[in-house]
């Protein structure tokens, strides 16, 4: 520094390079590709007693400017803690966050969020019971937000960001519900620009009931068993997961409260949780502090695509045949009744009988029947058939438990609206050997609606019984509903894509990231220039033509060409026709053969 008579100041100090990494594997990484910084918090205020626990995982924009821009992800339902107790932040985490994001086909949202130019520092919030009572990790995502204000860098020209709240699934709930427990029961200030309601579960979610009796089943004949406690033990012991509680997932205090319609033990639903939930969240609304901007995104198809089965549908059938050969019925004397003694089963004792074991079983899950219908949706059976002397069949029913659907409610498993996809992959097996012959034949329908559409923009705010209509409706963030099924959001997306049909649950894909991309980007209620969602006049394209094209015949697709629209017409074989217009949407076609024609539409 130069003082005005003239004279120099120096200053200097000391640098330390603690650490010096090199960077290698990593094209796009700005800032350094080490680990995010992680934090564990406990919930400032108990529910029913008990606090919550979790963690954050914050991957800085700059780590040497700190926490500047927030943008907060809560995670959703994760039972992680009960199928993977191993694992320290359940089976979602942000590493998940940034792949989901990194493969949505959306160079927008990836140069907001991860790219050489992001604009957030993302903190992602883990659940470490990831399936509590949603009011108690609520409590826990309070502690967090007031935290986060509370450790914020001041931006260069002065002041501090407000916060971005993206809630994933059963995250949007819990963010909801905390935003507005603030704004209320508190009146603290949450510092929150915009609260991103991602695919959640706003009016519940849906797992079709089939398949809650079949875990039932499973529960059931575990529990029979005289090994399950030994089991148990084991598990705890070496850290290991729970079958028992891994089949009792649905019974978890979360899914009572979000799931549509829960299935007790009878096979009869009960749905008196999940109610009293939907009330204390209608009843608190939608936070409206410092003119929040409240949007959502819902991953069910805009053209209002149902799943690829019918109501009632069967969605699962899993059944086959195993019997012994000379030997195995031999070794079977001893095997059989052991096995009956180790499974509670009394029936296989036959076992020690001289001749053939056969085993038959059969399992069928059928979705949910058009409201008013009656029929078996979920069916499962094994029987074990010794042939006494290899002559003599005496058959013994195993297990066999039948339910059928509640008449009264809709179908929610074949609606639009973000999908789970199963993930079972199972192939017929054949096996033949000198003990035993084992088949097994599997078909399946592997996505259901999880989170159906209206359920996510909570059309009707909860204040008025939606209707089969209502679910097979198109909604369109360009062209929202009309009150009273109106939608609480400022501006929602849908899904979009080439075969117009849902999305998996919580994707990112080219179309949803672009919209939150440009949301994202904007301050303000409403931003300068807010995305518009609107591919309805897509949905119902379809060529207008003649079976017989003589010369001259007139094709057409109702499009407009313009600066954004294309239309590429070709046909298959080539060489057979002519179009007048290649790029038209309407055009001749000339020429003399058996061809198939097809619009491309960008």
């Amino acid at each position: 520094m130069q003082l005005s008579g003239g004279q120099f100041l120096y200053s200097h100090s000391q640098v330390k390079i603690k650490n010096a990494i090199v960077e290698t594997g990593c094209t796009n990484c700005r800032f350094g590709n080490t680990n995010p910084e992680t934090i564990p918090f406990t919930a400032d205020e108990a529910f029913q007693g008990a606090t919550a626990n979790g963690f954050i995982t914050i991957r800085y924009r700059d780590a040497d400017l700190g926490l500047r821009r927030p943008l907060i992800v809560v995670e959703g339902f994760d039972a992680g803690h009960i199928t993977s107790p191993e694992l320290r932040f359940g089976s979602s985490t942000i590493d998940d966050f940034n792949e989901n994001v990194f493969f949505s086909g959306s160079p927008a949202i990836n140069d907001v969020l991860l790219n050489n130019f992001r604009e957030y520092d993302i903190i992602y919030v883990d659940w470490r019971n990831g399936t509590d009572f949603l009011q108690r990790n609520g409590l826990l995502l309070e502690t967090i937000i007031r935290w986060v204000n509370a450790n914020k860098e001041q931006l260069p020209g002065g002041g501090f960001a407000d916060n971005v709240i993206l809630g994933q699934s059963m995250g949007g709930v819990i963010s909801r519900w905390a935003l507005r427990d603030m704004e209320t029961r508190l009146g603290q200030q949450h510092h929150t620009r915009m609260f991103i309601s991602m695919d959640a579960p706003q009016q519940g979610a849906n797992v079709p009931a089939s398949y809650q009796n079949l875990a039932r089943h499973m529960r059931s004949l575990y529990l029979q068993t005289n090994v399950w406690g030994g089991v148990e033990l084991f598990q705890w012991i070496t850290g290991g997961p729970s079958p028992l509680r891994a089949l009792s997932i649905a019974d978890r205090p979360a899914s009572r409260q979000m799931l549509i319609n829960w299935v007790n033990g009878s096979g009869n639903t009960d749905n008196s949780v999940h109610d009293q939930w939907q009330t204390e969240l209608r009843n608190l609304g939608y936070p409206t502090q410092n003119n929040i901007r409240n949007i959502a995104i819902s991953n069910g198809a805009e053209c209002g695509t149902t799943q690829p089965f019918a109501p009632g549908a069967e969605i699962l059938n899993i059944n086959g045949k195993a019997n012994t050969r000379f030997l195995g019925d031999l070794l079977g004397q001893i095997a059989f009744p052991l096995t009956g003694v180790l499974l509670g089963q009394g029936g296989f004792y036959l076992g020690v009988l001289p001749g053939r074991n056969d085993i038959n079983y059969e399992f069928i899950a059928n979705a949910q029947p058009q409201q008013g219908a009656s029929q078996r949706i979920y069916r499962g059976k094994i029987s074990y058939t010794k042939k006494i002397l290899w002559l003599i069949p005496v058959t013994v029913t195993i297990t066999e438990r039948n339910n059928n659907n509640n008449s009264s409610l809709l179908p929610y498993d074949y609606y639009a609206g973000g999908e789970i996809n199963t993930g079972v992959n199972i192939n017929d097996i054949n096996i033949q050997n000198a003990l035993i012959k084992f088949n097994l034949n599997f078909s399946h329908i592997p996505t259901f609606s999880f989170i159906p559409t209206p359920s996510a923009l909570d059309i009707g705010l909860n204040n008025i019984a939606l209707n089969n209509g209502d679910y097979l409706s198109r909604y369109v963030g360009g062209t929202p509903p009309a009150v009273p099924r109106n939608t609480p959001f400022q501006n929602f997306v849908t899904a979009f894509n080439n075969q117009r049909r849902n999305e998996q649950h919580i994707g990112f894909f080219q179309r949803n990231g672009d919209w939150l991309a440009q949301e994202l980007t904007q301050v303000g209620n409403p931003p300068p220039n807010p995305p518009i969602a609107n591919c309805s006049a897509f949905c119902d394209l379809q060529i207008s033509a003649d079976n017989q094209i003589c010369s001259g015949s007139q094709v057409s697709v109702p499009v407009t060409v313009g600066p954004t629209t294309t239309v590429t017409w070709s046909a298959s074989p080539a060489g057979i026709v002519q179009f007048g217009c290649s790029t038209c949407s309407q055009t001749t076609v000339t020429g003399n053969g058996t061809v198939t024609l097809t619009a491309t539409i960008t």
